[in-house]
């Protein structure tokens, strides 16, 4: 049996992007310019995962602390009224 027929051609498609991606970043031949779109872009990726994470995870801490906000205060809005209401 041939081993090409059980290669995952996807896989070998991944591959060579990969390698033509790290040429462009090392190759000697490509322009000072392009050596550093590639990096530039590779960083910015990178810097943009971890903002979104930071970001959801600061809307996500914001929302519980309005619920607790807004619990807080109809509770103290109901002891008020109930205070009031004892008083007057």
């Amino acid at each position: 049996m041939d081993k090409k027929i059980f290669k995952c051609p996807r896989n070998s498609r991944l591959k060579e992007d990969t390698g033509q991606k790290k040429q462009k970043q090392n190759d000697r031949s490509a322009t000072i310019t392009e050596r550093a779109e590639v990096t530039v872009k590779k960083s910015v990726v990178k810097m943009n995962r971890k903002s979104n994470k930071r970001t959801t995870r600061i809307k996500h801490i914001a929302k519980k602390v309005e619920q607790r906000k807004s619990k807080l205060t109809r509770q103290n809005a109901y002891l008020y009224y109930f205070k009031y209401k004892m008083v007057n």
